[in-house]
């Protein structure tokens, strides 16, 4: 079977990139995979859509399947997606909800939501990872949701160890600005946008009282994109005055594990959130405990037992104090109700493995392929 990917891998510090890259890797053991990038967002120009048509007529591939946001999409995407869904059949991962473009473009709710009644009903499988997306898109949208399945965010890999603690670069900190203490290593991690909610855990953290804040070094690692600079800016200044918060930038790839070995807590303060592509690539392998907000896909924090979810600011600051002068970590009975026993720093429990595993979500993917009769 010929698969054709088309989504904006590669894209330096994109989450659905990297999304995309472990797809491919993937569907490509047992199929050929082709792939073609877009991302309106960097090449700003709507028509490209058009020469794209011509190129994957040319291929004539089995299946596409497309990663989606509006902003990766541009203008011009509903109009692929209903050229395509003559000839090809159509899977689309939704990486995003309508509903977080409503904050910006709040007089063009009616033009957004008709954007995306378009593109759900003409894919094949319009794929979500959580019910709440799903809802949200059957009783704003008034669609039957026939079409819509949940498919869980998947991890490539469960257990790592590959950086030795005791044989970690110290040049990766001071690379990035990070002070090396030994305080207890605090961090949000991911791009930096609004609806991530950093200005909230800042605020936080400004609230905790200086002796407090002393035990703890909080790192906020991402860069923001051009859209978000001015909320950056905002984040700079409410920073200010705060010896214990590094921004460090985009971190490079093979710098990351050195980081992340040292974490001892992330932090997602997201405002809302269909999924974080954070908990699948970066908590799971590294085995960090989490702390996040109760919305959407974050929600499964608390349920599979890699941490604690809080509702609001005065909970979040609540429970920062707690572990920083109680520290909890992944063995705490309270945080494996469901996941089960495990020896510490190792996270092999069954559930994680069954429901996220890579092998197991491309199966899913698979049987979607070869299902002879569109929805």
């Amino acid at each position: 079977m010929k698969v054709l990917f088309g989504g904006p891998y590669y894209t330096k510090g994109c989450g659905v990139s990297n999304y995309e890259k472990m797809l491919m890797e993937e569907i490509s053991k047992s199929h050929q995979v082709y792939h073609f990038k877009y991302n309106f967002l960097q090449n700003k120009n709507p028509f490209e859509i058009f020469g794209l048509i011509k190129k994957i007529k040319n291929l004539k591939p089995d299946v596409i399947h497309l990663q989606y946001t509006p902003t990766l999409g541009g203008p011009f995407f509903p109009l692929l997606i209903y050229i395509l869904k003559k000839q090809l059949k159509i899977i689309l991962n939704s990486h995003e909800n309508i509903d977080v473009y409503y904050r910006y473009l709040k007089p063009l709710k009616f033009l957004l939501n008709l954007y995306e009644k378009i593109v759900v009903k003409n894919s094949d499988y319009y794929i979500v990872h959580i019910q709440e997306h799903k809802d949200f898109i059957i009783n704003n949208l008034k669609l039957n949701g026939d079409n819509i399945k949940i498919v869980n965010h998947p991890v490539s890999y469960i257990n790592t160890d590959k950086i030795n603690p005791n044989k970690i670069n110290p040049e990766v900190y001071s690379k990035y600005g990070i002070p090396e203490n030994k305080k207890l290593y605090l961090a949000f991690f991911g791009n930096i946008k609004y609806k991530k909610g950093i200005d909230i855990l800042l605020k936080v953290v400004k609230s905790l009282n200086k002796t407090d804040r002393d035990k703890f070094n909080l790192l906020i690692m991402g860069c923001p994109n051009k859209r978000e600079k001015r909320y950056y800016l905002k984040l700079k200044k409410l920073s200010s005055g705060l010896d214990n918060i590094t921004f460090t930038g985009f971190i490079e790839e093979s710098d990351l594990p050195h980081i992340l070995k040292r974490l001892d807590l992330i932090i997602l303060p997201y405002r809302n959130c269909t999924d974080s592509g954070i908990l699948y690539k970066e908590v799971f392998p590294h085995n960090i405990p989490v702390l996040a907000s109760n919305v959407g896909g974050l929600k499964r924090v608390g349920e599979l037992g890699i941490g604690k979810n809080f509702d609001g600011p005065d909970d979040l600051r609540k429970k920062i104090r707690e572990f920083i002068i109680n520290r909890w970590d992944l063995k705490d009975e309270c945080m494996l109700q469901e996941a089960g026993p495990q020896r510490h720093g190792l996270l092999k429990h069954r559930l994680l493995i069954k429901e996220f595993d890579i092998t197991k979500i491309c199966k899913i993917y698979l049987r979607l392929y070869n299902e002879q009769n569109k929805v």
